[in-house]
């Protein structure tokens, strides 16, 4: 995760007791349990978080020990692990202090290079993913990041755990998608499979929202004529404001989110061609009045319906509109605003954009990828993931696709695959205006008789589904009926008669009914999921009954979910085919379209009728409305800005990313992190600018500045921090004087400052205040054997072999195989 050489020191001191007589280690925890029982700050903080049923959590970090200790000093949950991932440094002072850890199989502490092998053999960890029963917790020196490690420990967990349960819950987290793809049916028409070979020996320029957009623009606008535009739908405003008019328009998501950043599509309903996912979010897609193409399934199981088409290519609209632009012939395709990394400044996205007017992301841990121009940048994990995901994209697809894949941003994340060429070196030529009119021509055909057809095609279908549907439910309170005869009140089995019933129920399920029966299995899959329980062991006969219930329970309100969704699908084809009709019932249409947030609809039904806005206002004053509250929608993205800028400007982040970049001794990443705080007008940042300023001088070799700036800090969760710094600072200079003073006040926030303070005694000549200091020490943590020894050596230097036997064998009482103690005794014998 650094761009430079980590430089935590392994030496993480002494464990020091607390007053419930808990031992911590101060290195890891500072004084997060200094005066306060574990127990309380862990339920403070917690609360009943660790303690769900059917869980798996993944813990960073143990607290030096005293989370594991908290965890099997809890009743046992049912179902619920607990997988604690430590450093390899804190790992080895752990050994032999948690006896109980091996008897008790709830709780296992694994090392951070070999926790993904321990959560897959041993933890089952797919069987909770597919519940998505996976929490992910830090402890609490990963939450304070006093010891950074811990935070880049955390960081690397959650990297690995989004990566599972991605591939995990893109298969199980279908309902999304289904609503959306079934609300689209009647704007699904027309497969983007129409577009095939029509872009063949065209150059396409792919606009995505990142930072090197606004260098490209100048250059897509000077050379329109000779390229195929294609962008995603978030850019679609800025190349409004620019005067570019796109060719094709991408839009995939079915979230919110979707129609918040693509209000901008509709400047461009007259002249570009939209191609959407079929599960795009519906209130996007019905209000768009131009022509489109969908991407992917028409319906959501097998049927004749379902054309040839492409599939949506995750996990970003970027790679799906690369994909299309490949497959349909593009000779060249440009990547415009694919940086994948974050400017200098630390901006994400290209200006005009609601992630710029929010401001740089500092707060945020990153990573570094190599830019085209040799250089190293910043980058967040998905962006890195998204990296190796576009060049995979670009090797599959050119092997039967030739085409050129170039992106001409010197600044953005080198791709393998992608040629990096300088926008004045590309070569381009110019395209007829009837090349153009070709790839729309397939998507121009939108008749009423066309679209009346494909209505009442997709209705016949529903009907059958719905019909198939209410059979399966049938079967399902058959097969409840079945369990409850099976199984006495025990769950003993007591009639195997009924058990052949429920298997010839099953198979009716999977033969006659199957499209059905896959629909809401697909559909309530999670719930399908959650009746189990991971762990593979043989089931009793109660637990088989358990089981039975509860999967024929998911069956039964599955089947109601999905007649439910049918029954609103059919709905809403009526009123598509009443939108066709002379005589149109628009009071009733236009309720309807409010109730789903599709106020533009009205710009369908005017463009497709004929009349002006005018005339319809005149006629319905609902008209009036619809047209403004559409107009109103281009406001929403606002409110995302303003919640993102809150993230980046996260104070406890911000001091955690300092702390990090300085424990790494990254420079660049320093300075952009002094740059941008300086940007912001915050007060209550002023102690940490002092902080991040203090680092950036030490990092560039300038101990004055850095002084300067650590004597200045006042602030007492920063206070010992800065003494810390400073201390070395003047130890470096040898400035003992102001050191041992630094060093003095130091040791009132924390013991562990003590033997430090003691030597530095020693060394500049006050020998008694040493020993004294020493032995205020021990009197805190009387089992530090380390520092002991170096107490018998001063002893030893100053001619007091008793002094030094009197604390070797001290020594020798707690680890009686000590060498340098027996040396050392041996040696002051003779």
């Amino acid at each position: 995760m650094a761009e430079t050489r980590n430089a935590e020191p392994i030496d993480l001191g002494a464990f020091l007791t607390n007053p419930h007589g808990e031992e911590y280690l101060y290195t890891v925890n500072r004084s997060a349990f200094a005066n306060t029982a574990s127990k309380s700050v862990f339920d403070a903080h917690f609360a009943d978080q660790l303690f769900r049923e059917d869980t798996l959590y993944l813990i960073s970090g143990s607290d030096s020990g005293l989370l594991i200790r908290h965890l099997l000093n809890h009743d046992p949950i049912p179902g619920t692990r607990y997988l604690v991932i430590e450093l390899p440094e804190v790992l080895s002072t752990l050994e032999g202090r948690l006896p109980d850890l091996q008897a008790d199989r709830r709780v296992v502490l694994a090392g951070s290079t070999d926790w993904t092998r321990v959560a897959t053999e041993q933890m089952d960890i797919e069987g909770y993913l597919f519940m998505g029963k996976v929490r992910l917790i830090r402890s609490i020196a990963a939450i304070d990041g006093h010891y950074t490690n811990y935070v880049q420990l955390a960081e690397q967990v959650k990297d690995v755990f989004d990566q599972w349960e991605w591939s995990t819950q893109a298969g199980l987290g279908q309902e999304t998608f289904i609503n959306a793809q079934m609300a689209n049916l009647a704007e699904n028409r027309i497969s983007t499979y129409a577009l095939r070979g029509l872009l063949d020996d065209l150059t396409c320029v792919l606009l995505a929202g990142g930072p090197s957009l606004d260098q490209t623009l100048p250059w897509v606008k000077e050379n329109r004529d000779k390229l195929v535009v294609m962008a995603i739908s978030r850019v679609c405003e800025q190349l409004y404001q620019e005067g570019i008019t796109p060719d094709i328009i991408f839009v995939i998501d079915p979230h919110p989110a979707a129609l918040a950043v693509s209000q901008g599509i509709y400047r461009f309903a007259e002249d570009a061609l939209l191609l959407h996912a079929y599960h795009v979010y519906p209130p996007a897609l019905h209000q768009w009045s131009g022509i489109s193409g969908f991407i992917g399934y028409l319906l959501p199981w097998q049927s004749e319906l379902n054309p040839d088409n492409f599939l949506v290519t995750a996990p970003t609209v970027t790679n799906t509109a690369l994909t299309v632009a490949i497959r349909c012939g593009a000779r060249e395709v440009i990547l415009a605003g694919v940086d994948l990394c974050y400017t200098v400044n630390g901006y994400t996205h290209a200006s005009g954009s609601a992630e710029f007017a929010a401001g740089p992301s500092l707060a945020e841990l990153t990573t570094y990828v190599e830019t085209n121009d040799g250089s190293r940048a910043e980058t967040n994990h998905a962006y890195k993931n998204g990296v190796a995901t576009l060049a995979q994209q670009v090797e599959q697809l050119t092997v039967e696709n030739p085409c050129k894949v170039i992106n001409p941003a010197p600044h953005a994340a080198k791709i393998p695959g992608v040629h990096y060429l300088p926008l004045e070196r590309i070569e381009l030529q110019a395209i007829p205006a009837e090349r153009r009119e070709a790839f729309r021509a397939p998507f121009a055909h939108d008749s009423r008789e066309e679209r009346l057809r494909h209505l009442q095609k997709v209705l016949t279908e529903l009907f059958a589904m719905r019909r198939d549907t209410e059979r399966v439910k049938e079967l399902t309170d058959d097969a409840l009926k079945a369990v409850q005869l099976a199984f006495d009140a025990g769950g003993k089995l007591v009639n195997p008669k009924q058990k052949k019933e429920l298997d010839r129920i099953e198979r009716r399920l999977d033969d006659k009914y199957k499209r059905a029966a896959r629909l809401i299995k697909t559909y309530s899959i999670l719930a399908f999921t959650r009746a189990l329980r991971p762990g593979g062991k043989e089931w009793t006969e109660k637990e088989m009954k358990s089981w039975a219930n509860a999967y024929y329970g998911a069956y039964r309100s599955g089947a109601e979910r999905v007649l439910s969704l049918l029954d609103s699908t059919m709905h809403r084809i009526e009123l598509r085919i009443e939108e066709e009709l002379p005589d149109a019932d628009l009071l009733r249409l236009s309720g309807f379209w409010l109730k789903e947030k599709c106020p533009g609809r009205i710009e369908v039904f005017r463009k497709r009728r004929g009349p002006s806005l005018e005339e319809l206002s005149a006629r319905y004053p609902i008209v009036s409305r619809l047209h403004e509250t559409f107009l109103g929608q281009r406001n929403a993205n606002q409110t995302m800005a303003h919640a993102k800028h809150a993230d980046f400007t996260d104070h406890k982040q911000l001091l955690i990313k300092a702390r990090t970049l300085f424990s790494q001794q990254n420079l660049a990443g320093t300075e952009r992190l002094a740059a941008g705080l300086g940007k912001l007008d915050d007060p209550e940042l002023d102690q940490l600018k002092l902080l991040v300023d203090g680092h950036l001088a030490e990092l560039r070799g300038e101990s004055e500045p850095a002084i300067d700036a650590y004597y200045r800090i006042t602030d007492p969760e920063l206070l010992e921090e800065s003494l810390s710094r400073l201390c070395n600072l003047l130890l470096d200079r040898q400035d003992y004087d102001n050191a041992l003073l630094a060093l003095e006040a130091l040791t009132h926030l924390s013991p562990t400052y003590m033997p430090q303070h003691a030597e530095l005694l020693r060394l500049t000549g006050a020998t008694d205040r040493a020993l004294d200091e020493y032995a205020r020490y021990f009197g805190l943590v009387p089992n530090d054997t380390r520092t002991m020894f170096k107490l018998a050596q001063l002893y030893r230097d100053l001619g007091s072999r008793e002094g030094a036997q009197v604390v070797l064998e001290h020594i020798l009482e707690h680890e009686p195989e000590n060498r340098a103690a027996l040396a050392m005794l041996k040696e002051i014998g003779e």
